[in-house]
């Protein structure tokens, strides 16, 4: 199949435009008149089968009005007078019409229907009370409402369309149905006649068409021969650029004439402006060897030039190297400086912050010493006052004590007072001696007291004596030694702060000329950066411009070439006549 259609393709390219035209325009017109028998064919079989339904259906009204719908009931056997009366006329009417079968029908239930008169003779003949199927065409029917098959159907009376009207009595009751067969084979007949007609008037458009297309193509080839032969005289003409193609219609393929005699004017332009711009060429050739050779100059001493800076800046390279590894090591003995002074600072602080809380310490020595002195020299104060309190018990001591002296002495002249009284003294006697004893009692006791109130008067001397002592140690010794200690951890402090500002203002220094340096270091690193790469663009520039060199030579070759060329290209052009 592949190679035929390629033949096809292939020979399109050989047939005349004549032919193509008749070819083209009996394809449409067989394409149309295909289109539009295929629609008269489709609308006139449901045309003709419409007409069919309507004619059965008109056929079976005409029928249902032979039939006495009240006879039509009482059919028993088909010797009955109502069965036989209406035989006639409905055979009539079927050989009058050319209709199959023509009958009727009444309802037997269970959606079935029976015969009641069958005008068909022969073997097709129904009998009487037969079943056949209800259809729902049928049911309408048995509505009261007129109907047809909506299309051919095939039983075992063969293929047929089946028209049904309504049977009524004398109340107007549907009894029965009037049943018309149309046969399929008169339908199919018409059908065949339309299809017949349809293909006749195909072919006779095909023949329009190609008489029509014959005739339209004509016209259309002269102007298109007549063109070729006066295309074929201007290529024999040869380079002839002023012969035109004559121009005899207004039509497209004037209009083509007409367009290809300004393409030759154009091209008479074209082949004007090249003669001139290949003279230029040429002269722009010379012109360019002139300037090839004097870049090719330039470029070589460029080169040596840049040879010689690439030289210069290696040897620079190298000092700046050099001094970045000076600069590296100034930085890193800055570095150094600055951890020292760093460290000292922190050991500065150190001693500042001891000298500060020797200071304190002092200080709070010495209030609570101070504080300790009042307290002990009130304490003292109140002490001695208790001593005066020792003095009076020894004075109360020695009252007591004459006291008891006193009450010995009357004792003793009690019981002398009593011993005189005889019997009855003894009592009082007794009494005397007990109050004696308590006097004895309370001298010993007295006597106890003066002693142990003459050895705390005696302690009290004492510790008043070494507490005097002790606060005179204190305020003249002690409170002197805590504000010396005072005044050189004040002045311990104002060292260590001299110490830690000299050594910030050192680590500060450092730090500063660290960064210095550091800054110094980079720009020394970005100076040798741009060096290198200098020297790497010089090194660049240098290649570009041996390669310059290189490519003024071919661009000398290149403009020899052109200017050849060029010349070629005057010779060709001159052969057209413009």
């Amino acid at each position: 199949m592949s190679i035929l259609f390629d033949r096809f393709r292939n020979s399109r390219k050989f047939i005349s435009i004549k032919t193509k035209l008749i070819l083209v325009m009996t394809g449409i017109s067989l394409l149309t008149t295909l289109l539009f028998g295929i629609a008269v064919s489709w609308y006139s079989q449901q045309s003709i089968l419409e007409y069919t339904r309507t004619n059965a259906k008109n056929l079976a009204s005409s029928v249902a009005m032979f039939i006495d719908g009240d006879e039509f009931t009482t059919i028993k056997l088909e010797k009955d007078a109502a069965y036989i009366r209406p035989l006639k006329p409905l055979r009539a009417l079927q050989k009058q019409t050319g209709v199959k079968y023509v009958y009727t029908l009444a309802m037997a239930g269970n959606d079935k229907t029976r015969f009641i008169i069958d005008a068909t003779l022969g073997e097709d003949h129904s009998a009487l009370n037969s079943e056949y199927d209800l259809t729902e065409e049928m049911k309408m029917a048995f509505n009261g409402i007129p109907n047809a098959d909506d299309k051919v159907y095939t039983d075992a009376w063969g293929s047929q369309l089946s028209g049904y009207a309504p049977i009524f009595d004398s109340a107007g009751q549907v009894v029965g149905i009037a049943c018309v067969d149309v046969d399929a084979g008169d339908i199919a007949a018409k059908n065949r006649q339309m299809l017949l007609l349809i293909i006749i008037f195909v072919i006779l458009s095909m023949a329009l068409a190609l008489f029509l297309s014959t005739i339209t193509s004509n016209p259309i080839q002269r102007p298109i021969v007549f063109i070729d032969r006066s295309m074929q005289d201007l290529a024999e003409a040869g380079a002839d650029l002023t012969r035109t193609i004559p121009v005899q219609t207004n039509d497209e393929l004037g209009q083509l004439a007409g367009s290809f005699n300004r393409f030759l004017e154009h091209l008479r332009d074209i082949i004007s402006s090249i003669t001139t711009k290949s003279a230029t060429i040429v002269d722009s050739s010379d012109q360019l060897k002139d300037e090839v050779q004097r870049v090719m100059k330039t470029s070589q001493q460029s080169s040596q030039a840049t040879g010689q800076i690439a030289a210069s800046m290696q040897v620079l390279t190298a000092v700046a190297d050099e001094i970045h590894g000076t600069t590296g090591q100034i930085t890193a003995t800055m570095d150094q400086s600055y951890n020292h002074a760093r460290n000292n600072m922190d050991a500065a602080i150190a001693v500042q912050k001891r000298a500060a809380e020797v200071e304190r310490g002092a200080a709070n020595a010495a209030r609570q010493t101070e504080d300790l002195y009042r307290n002990i020299q009130v304490q003292l104060q109140e002490a001695m006052a208790g001593a005066e309190v020792v003095k009076q018990i020894t004075t109360l001591a020695e009252d007591i004590g004459s006291i008891a002296d006193q009450t010995n002495l009357l004792a003793l002249n009690a019981a002398i007072e009593a011993a005189r009284a005889g019997e009855q003294g003894k009592g009082f006697a007794v009494v005397a001696e007990e109050v004696r004893k308590l006097a004895d009692d309370s001298s010993q006791t007295v006597n106890k007291m003066q002693n142990l109130t003459g050895q705390v008067e005696q302690s009290m001397n004492a510790l008043l004596g070494t507490a005097k002592q002790m606060l005179e140690f204190i305020n003249g010794k002690v409170m002197n030694d805590y504000q010396y200690m005072q005044n050189i951890g004040s002045h311990y402090r104002e060292d260590s702060n001299m110490i830690v500002s000299l050594t910030e203002q050192i680590a500060y220094d450092s730090n500063k000329v660290k960064g210095a340096m550091e800054a110094i270091n980079q720009s020394i690193e970005s100076l040798a950066h741009t060096i290198a790469q200098s020297n790497v663009n010089l090194q660049g520039i240098a290649q570009d411009s041996e390669a310059t060199a290189n490519a003024a030579v071919d661009i000398n070759k290149v403009a020899g070439e052109m200017a050849g060329h060029s010349q070629a290209l005057i010779e060709l052009v001159q052969k057209f006549k413009i």
